[in-house]
């Protein structure tokens, strides 16, 4: 028999998940014999308020006996909204649980770390860098372009102001390797991460397919010059960020892939 207990301070629960104590709106421990064997959290990302993220975690021991289940109709008794639980494509047991209890999956994630010198690259378009600052005008557009690409699995806040947005979404970006176009119609907004490593946070903009293609192999090219490797990460809702895979290929490695679930079963 296992028994369920309310706690929103336990420490194993506050150590493992990407949530502040203040965002946090439901936890709970299941204990055996007074040995803690599986936890749970709901929690609500004030950036992207109106889908409820959930973690649950069993000691492997204790899977398939219902625990995680139990888990799960306590944490959904706190939510009127959507759930939200993102694991990796490969992590077979918590695919097959979410799919059993009725989450969809609606968005991939993937990762590459690239080495430039392999890629072909040149230049083909005329590029500018942001220098010590983005421009206004491509801010408006990634904050466009952001919201876009994210209200179909996790709406922005229309609270959060776009200046908020702003000092929190972009406070890593190097501008310097920040590029756009002459007339602003494209941009590649990056953050190096060190010597060698540069990392494309957000791609957008207005371009036509094959003149967006040519604007990114020129932003690449650029890269190659510099740094040894390239880092980026594709969300399958991201069209134009999807066009990266035509320079990096299409990764092998498991996706953190985002499941849903209508409290409502309306999914």
């Amino acid at each position: 028999m296992y028994d369920f207990f309310e706690n929103l301070r336990h420490q194993t629960i506050l150590s493992s998940v990407p949530f502040q104590q203040e965002h946090l709106l439901y936890a709970v421990t299941a204990k055996e014999q007074e040995k803690v064997i599986g936890t749970g959290v709901i929690g609500r990302n004030p950036y992207h308020p109106y889908c409820d993220e959930i973690f649950i975690f069993v000691e492997n021991a204790h899977r398939r006996k219902g625990v995680g289940t139990s888990l799960l109709k306590r944490l959904e008794k706190y939510s009127s909204q959507t759930l939200k639980c993102s694991v990796y494509s490969d992590e077979d047991v918590a695919v097959s649980f979410l799919q059993k209890n009725g989450f969809k999956r609606r968005r991939q994630c993937f990762e590459y770390d690239t080495s430039l010198a392999l890629l072909c690259l040149s230049p083909k378009v005329d590029i500018v860098s942001c220098g010590s600052a983005i421009p206004a005008i491509l801010l408006e557009q990634l904050y466009i372009d952001y919201s876009k690409n994210h209200e179909q699995v996790s709406p922005m806040s229309n609270l959060i102001t776009k200046q908020d947005w702003y000092d929190v979404f972009l406070k890593d970006v190097t501008t310097h390797y920040c590029y756009y176009t002459l007339d602003t119609s494209a941009y590649v907004i990056a953050e190096q991460v060190d010597e060698k490593t540069i990392a494309i946070c957000y791609i957008g903009g207005t371009l036509s397919k094959p003149d967006m293609l040519d604007f990114i192999e020129t932003v690449l090219y650029t890269y190659q010059q510099t740094f040894d490797v390239l880092f980026v990460e594709i969300d399958s809702t991201d069209m134009r960020a999807l066009l990266l895979q035509q320079f990096v290929g299409y990764s092998t490695q498991p996706s953190y892939d985002a499941y849903l679930k209508n409290t409502k079963n309306k999914v």
